[in-house]
């Protein structure tokens, strides 16, 4: 069977997909406008200053799961907290490279490649372990788990675990390069006990935004109470 595509699109037909299948995030109607902030994910190696990453969302994901359990302090109680809720986020990011002629040799690979790495050691990391064990020396330690922070807007940046990664590659072209992907992403906040003074202040400065948000939803539900209650009044009297 031949690997040839015969209906392969020219460079100009290579196009993003519509926005019922890819949006930046889909657009609800008027009075809201189009994002311009793009969800992004960081990637910082412990061991070098100067080993850094980032992969930024080609289109926001139009859904993103948080799933939330209490952090209770002791198995057997409920009366006491150990830290703030675990936070599970799931996403699914959407790749696409019609910014590309259609034989690219890399089409969405880079992209891809930005993303395994947030699960990877580094290159040099993992030489350097390879030496230490083939060496015999005593302290040979593994190569370090790269620090990740998901960008999800000023509101929320948060150092996570990546749990999972699955992707899924589309659309390959006559070199057999993806031109479309998908990227299955299942993230873990870090939780306070695991964290470093820096992604403290960052979980810290979350948890202010979400008790801030809940105050004012408090105060919007007054109001509304209030509201409804003085319709109740007027239409008794």
């Amino acid at each position: 069977m031949s690997n040839a595509n015969p209906t392969a699109p020219s460079s100009s037909d290579v196009v993003a997909p519509s926005s019922d299948v890819l949006s930046t995030t889909a657009t609800p109607s008027p009075p809201w406008s189009t994002p311009w902030i793009s969800g992004a994910l960081v990637r910082i190696n412990p061991s070098s200053v100067l080993d850094k990453s980032l992969v930024v969302f080609q289109y926001n994901p139009e859904t993103l799961t948080r799933s939330l359990k209490p952090n209770y302090y002791a198995k057997d109680s409920r009366d006491l907290l150990a830290g703030p809720a675990k936070q599970t986020i799931t996403l699914t990011i959407q790749l696409e490279g019609s910014d590309k002629a259609w034989n690219s040799l890399v089409g969405v690979l880079p992209t891809l490649a930005g993303l395994e790495m947030m699960v990877n050691p580094s290159v040099l990391d993992l030489g350097k372990y390879e030496t230490n064990m083939t060496t015999g020396k005593m302290q040979a330690i593994p190569p370090p788990a790269p620090r990740i922070i998901f960008v999800w807007g000023a509101g929320r940046i948060l150092p996570v675990f990546v749990e999972s990664l699955t992707i899924k590659e589309k659309m390959f072209n006559s070199l057999l390069t993806p031109m479309m992907a998908e990227a299955d992403l299942t993230l873990e906040v870090c939780p306070f006990d695991e964290a470093g003074d820096t992604d403290l202040t960052l979980l810290t400065v979350n948890l202010g935004v979400v008790q801030a948000l809940s105050v004012l939803n408090t105060a919007e539900a007054l109001l509304s109470l209030g509201s409804q209650i003085a319709s109740a009044v007027q239409a008794l009297t």
